[in-house]
């Protein structure tokens, strides 16, 4: 073999060498992606069924009256600890209490203008249309349902949604 031949060789296996570098930086890439969605696959898995509930000596976090968030110890389901889990105040993460205060923030601006149910009266509320992907509106005079806010007019209703933020909570609050 003499030189020339040497190079045209030299370049083949070059170009061989960056084809197969270029195909393992796509296989390593791969390998990050399916031990990313092995990783949440598994957390689905071991998720438990229903709500979160401590063990014992095992750190919660929930939202107290003034709206802070902080971390407490769970003793032998404690009749504090207990109220707390009862009351829906009782998270894994702090980003899940921060969630929860945000959800009774957006609640409670939503419900301000709002009013009881009044029988024999248009009641209007809203809901999140799921086939249509959106807020919309209805009343109702005989039906009372609980947890829902009234309002006197479609329009007050509407702007009850708008100013509060509501839909979030129906999409997802992050």
């Amino acid at each position: 073999m003499n030189k020339q031949e040497a190079k045209k060789e030299l370049e083949k296996l070059k170009l061989e060498q960056e084809r197969i570098n270029a195909n393992i930086d796509k296989r390593k890439a791969r390998v990050f992606d399916i031990i990313e969605q092995k990783k949440e696959l598994q957390a689905i898995i071991d998720k438990p069924e229903g709500r979160w509930k401590p063990k014992r000596m095992e750190r919660y976090y929930l939202v107290q009256s003034d709206g802070n968030i902080c971390g407490s110890m769970w003793y032998d389901d404690s009749e504090v600890d207990l109220w707390r889990y009862n009351q829906n105040n009782c998270f894994k993460t702090k980003k899940e209490a921060e969630q929860h205060k945000k959800k009774l923030e957006i609640l409670a601006k939503y419900r301000e203008n709002s009013r009881p149910f009044k029988k024999e009266k248009d009641n209007y509320y809203s809901f999140y249309d799921t086939i249509k992907e959106k807020m919309s509106f209805n009343f109702d005079f005989t039906s009372k349902k609980i947890e829902t806010a009234y309002f006197e007019t479609k329009e007050d209703c509407k702007k009850a949604v708008e100013d509060s933020g509501i839909i979030e909570l129906y999409i997802g609050v992050e």
